[in-house]
């Protein structure tokens, strides 16, 4: 696994969890309205680990 494969991946796990705490606000009320920075994060990991040079 490259380096950018696992940055690609950290960034997709940090969308998950945030999109998570979104979802259930009780785990983190205050990240209840932004819903479009776990996925763009997720999206931006998801490039980073499917794309080619």
């Amino acid at each position: 696994m490259t380096s950018r494969q696992k940055a690609g991946l950290f960034i997709v796990l940090v969308g998950i969890y945030l999109l998570v705490l979104n979802i259930y606000p009780n785990l983190g009320q205050y990240l209840r309205n932004i819903l479009s920075w776990p996925v763009i994060l997720i999206l931006l990991g998801s490039y980073l680990v499917f794309s080619k040079k």
